[in-house]
């Protein structure tokens, strides 16, 4: 078999034998040299490890022998020691190479070798090693990356794809895309922090509840009272801790315990709402402390309401089993609606999995 390089045969580059006839080191399957020899445990017959892996893909059993079955050992060492006796030319010798290399290194110097063929990234033109950086930086083909614009272009293509004009054209246009980010990630910190300064000002008045007094016998689950803490709930069900554990051990309501002191959490399936109680006329949402139920990355859109217009709407991915705080700092409003939604797979129901969590709801009057 051919070296590293698959360039010829390997026979025809010996050079010095050192007396050894290499009629002895001739591999049966394909009439070459020996190259990385393996043998066959029974017969002890050599053969180049790439030609034997070759055969073994259509005769898995079988030695080219005709040994009964194929074990593979390490070539015997008077063979090993015959091929070391061997100097071997470049496999780039047609390209300039000179070197004439002992059996052993023959690999390590054709991988190095300064005339080993490469492509040319431009053009695709195989040249040598040594040669492949002043090819590429004189061809034609060869992209290039303009340092100010990042406009990438065919070196020969420059006069025609990347003149100074379109150049600043570029670089212009880049600037107004960042200007454009940087203008809506200062709009966004400006609205987190009015709704920080909002929660400021209304923490020394907030509420909070953990739903740890919501029924008054431990029912292990139901419906939630319409009428809670001065707000009227529709579309939450209740479960105590001991329930979750019994019968969902392995469901994000155990995780939500972790969370709180509380015994008792609230949820829904999909749409729920919590809206206020006369006298009262508006309420105030400062934060809430949500998880998923089932799944990650369950999508929760909260809406805020008042005189049923939409006027507050906000959308988290509640996490499986990670209760995390949504800061919302809603002021004036009489409703909260809840809508949770996911990607649906064929097998499954609209509604199945789409359970979120509620262990905490910071609000004023």
């Amino acid at each position: 078999m051919a070296s590293l390089s698959g360039e010829g045969y390997l026979r025809d580059r010996v050079r010095d034998s050192s007396g050894v006839n290499i009629e002895h080191l001739e591999c049966s399957i394909c009439k070459d040299l020996l190259w990385i020899p393996v043998a066959c445990q029974t017969c002890e017959t050599p053969f180049c490890s790439a030609c034997i892996k070759q055969w073994r893909t259509n005769r898995p059993i079988k030695c080219p022998n005709l040994c009964d079955t194929f074990i593979e050992r390490k070539c015997p060492p008077f063979i090993v020691k015959m091929l070391s006796q061997l100097q071997i030319a470049c496999a780039y010798q047609i390209y300039g190479c000179m070197e004439i290399i002992p059996y052993e290194a023959l690999e390590k110097h054709e991988l190095q070798c300064d005339y080993r063929r490469q492509q040319c990234s431009g053009c695709h033109l195989e040249v040598s090693k040594r040669e492949l950086a002043n090819h590429e930086a004189n061809c034609a083909l060869i992209d290039v990356t303009c340092p100010d614009c990042k406009f990438v272009y065919k070196r020969c293509d420059a006069s025609m794809v990347h003149t100074d004009n379109v150049c600043l054209r570029e670089q212009l246009r880049q600037l107004r895309i960042e200007f454009q980010e940087n203008k809506r990630e200062l709009q966004d910190f400006s609205q987190q922090m009015k709704e920080l300064r909002t929660l400021q000002a209304l923490s020394h008045k907030y509420v909070t509840i953990t739903f740890h007094n919501l029924m008054n016998s431990y029912s292990k689950r139901g419906a939630c009272p319409e009428l809670y803490r001065g707000l009227k709930w529709s579309g939450f069900e209740y479960m105590y801790e001991s329930y979750a554990r019994m019968k969902h051990a392995n469901s994000g309501y155990v995780y939500a315990f972790q969370s709180t002191d509380s015994s008792c959490i609230i949820f829904s399936s999909s749409h729920a709402s919590i809206s206020v109680d006369p006298p009262n006329e508006a309420f105030s949402v400062l934060a809430l402390t949500a998880s998923a139920a089932w799944i990650d990355n369950l999508q929760l859109t909260i809406t805020g309401h008042r005189n049923s217009i939409k006027i507050k709407n906000h959308v988290s991915a509640l996490r499986f089993g990670k209760p995390q705080e949504i800061i919302l700092g809603w002021t004036d409003i009489d409703m909260l609606t809840f809508e949770s939604s996911r990607e649906i797979r064929p097998s499954e129901t609209p509604n199945s999995g789409n359970q979120f969590i509620f262990t905490c709801l910071r609000f004023a009057y």
